[in-house]
């Protein structure tokens, strides 16, 4: 049985692709590149790679590695992933597999990275754990976590608090939890992982600064069913106090939304 994470709903990853990798995926991956190296006989595992976009941008900016996996647990992801693998000759491998538990030989890989993926599984330690397998020795970890909650989250999760529930509130931060710069420098040292850096890295988020764009995202969220369940009238309530809240975020025409992270990187002994 998988210890992590959960399938998506048929067209979630094609969705994913289109409207969540152009404002925060990809943007995300650019900075987290620009703070790692990666050399040119590295064979790499990008963990937790949805639809690939950190595997693509290392093809396209490094004309030599030993080869990168992307390895995530959701089907529905690598589909879409493989459809769109660099036609360049570079070495990708796809993998479904479990990050608790993952399918692959000792002392595999120079570099593992993780970009906003360790936040979803239950058993860190466990997580950790398979990832120090999987390193050779001197190999190294790169990941990112967020470090805070975003505005817009923060201001969504308010909306819904006041007109749907308190659960759904925490559903909605959910993924920033993992937050404690203590509680994760601690998880990777007890792993065994020596040399542990850690940064807060950033980047912005633009979306609209539409009341039909909060609501949009809200649709392709995994709070979505709260919002599905919802009046109109309620909906529309929502969207227009997270639109007033997000004013001090308002750049134009859009929403310039500040995503905060820890990198961490490690190296095992």
């Amino acid at each position: 049985m998988s210890k992590t994470g959960f399938q998506l709903a048929d067209g979630a990853a094609e969705q994913y692709e289109k409207f969540n990798v152009p404002t925060m995926s990809r943007p995300a991956a650019e900075s987290f590149l620009e703070n790692i190296d990666i050399g040119a006989a590295d064979r790499v595992l990008d963990l937790a790679c949805g639809t690939g976009i950190m595997t693509r941008l290392i093809a396209e900016k490094y004309e030599k590695t030993g080869g990168v996996t992307g390895l995530d647990f959701n089907d529905g992801m690598l589909k879409v992933a493989r459809s769109l693998s660099p036609k360049a000759d570079f070495p990708i491998e796809w993998h479904q597999g479990d990050i608790c538990d993952l399918a692959l030989r000792d002392g595999q890989y120079e570099l593992v990275l993780c970009n906003h993926g360790l936040q979803f599984i239950p058993d860190k330690a466990a997580g950790f754990s398979e990832i120090m397998r999987v390193l050779v020795p001197g190999g190294r970890l790169a990941f990112t976590v967020w470090s805070a909650e975003p505005a817009l989250n923060v201001a969504i999760a308010d909306a819904i608090r006041r007109h749907i529930s308190d659960e759904w509130a925490d559903i909605c931060l959910s993924p920033f939890s993992f937050r404690d710069g203590n509680v994760i420098h601690q998880l990777v040292e007890d792993a065994g992982f020596q040399a542990i850096e850690m940064q807060e890295i950033e980047f912005i988020r633009r979306l609209p600064a539409t009341a039909s764009a909060i609501l949009e995202l809200a649709a392709r969220s995994h709070f979505s069913g709260a919002m599905d369940a919802a009046s109109e009238v309620t909906r529309q309530t929502i969207a227009g106090e997270v639109r007033e809240a997000m004013g001090d975020y308002r750049d134009g025409e859009e929403f310039a939304n500040p995503m905060k992270n820890f990198l961490v990187q490690a190296r095992k002994p």
